[in-house]
């Protein structure tokens, strides 16, 4: 932003801009929700904000040395869904977290709820479907949709997911060697792959739990029953939607400059006697 640009939009007015845009949409905006500011000063100017999967410190550091002091987040800034401030061993990292913001002015809002569900196709598995090449191939919106992929492997399939999200290893549980034609997405959670699987050869999720998400995949390719799952991480699945998530703040908050943030792969991958 130029040195002699005026600034006028406070923290509080995103917030209030955003969800005016979502009643004017026909989605009323939510309560309860973790929608909100939380960390900083709603009254705050804004100088630039910085769309980001989750406002870990890479992604801060960043937004902060492209002059944003505001950063909009799709996942918790302090390790809890709710945000709540924590205790204990936690307390003293969640100190010289907010110290760091502190002394940068900066202001974190959460948007994950109604970034979900305000538009009238999920954008964040929208925004996953275009990284992944497959627009042309789907039908259906969101996590209803169906991915034609024509014939491939699992283990072909799990090599070009890897690749086009950033990831230098995915997971798959089933038989890699399986061909596969159709490509559903799940969710976090078992219930949420079950839809899914019933109509697609294979499913794609990110961070899901593994009692029982993987060991009812494996305990059905153990019993004859073809299901096959491929695994990224949480980041690697959502982290797609912050740019288009920024291209819409931009036309609805033409005051300020928005930019997208990157957040590096969490995981680094050992292979053990390799």
């Amino acid at each position: 932003m130029d040195a002699d640009t005026q600034l006028t939009l406070t923290a509080g007015e995103v917030v209030a801009r955003i969800e005016a845009d979502a009643r004017r949409r026909g989605y009323p905006w939510v309560s309860p929700t973790v929608d909100r500011i939380v960390w900083g000063d709603s009254d705050s100017l804004v100088t630039g904000i910085a769309t980001t999967w989750m406002a870990t410190m890479p992604a801060l550091e960043s937004a902060a040395s492209h002059g944003c002091n505001l950063v909009m987040s799709h996942e918790p800034t302090f390790w809890h869904h709710l945000d709540e401030i924590p205790t204990g061993a936690e307390s003293a990292l969640y100190e010289s977290k907010t110290a760091w913001l502190r002394a940068r002015g900066m202001t974190v809002m959460r948007f994950h709820d109604h970034h979900h569900s305000m538009f009238d196709a999920d954008p964040v598995m929208e925004a996953l479907i275009d990284d992944l090449a497959w627009r042309d191939r789907t039908v259906g919106t969101s996590f209803a949709s169906q991915i034609d992929v024509g014939t491939m492997t699992v283990r072909d399939l799990a090599s070009h997911v890897a690749d086009s999200v950033g990831e230098e290893a995915v997971r798959t549980v089933g038989d890699p060697d399986a061909p596969v034609s159709t490509v559903g997405f799940g969710d976090h959670s078992l219930a949420g792959c079950l839809d899914a699987i019933r109509v697609n050869d294979v499913v794609l999720t990110g961070e899901i739990r593994e009692w029982d998400a993987y060991e009812y995949f494996r305990d059905a390719q153990t019993l004859g029953i073809p299901r096959n799952l491929v695994v990224t991480s949480h980041r690697a699945l959502e982290n797609p939607a912050s740019g288009p998530l920024a291209t819409w703040l931009s036309a609805l908050l033409p005051e300020v400059p928005v930019i997208s943030v990157d957040v590096p792969p969490p995981f680094e991958v050992h292979l053990v006697g390799s």
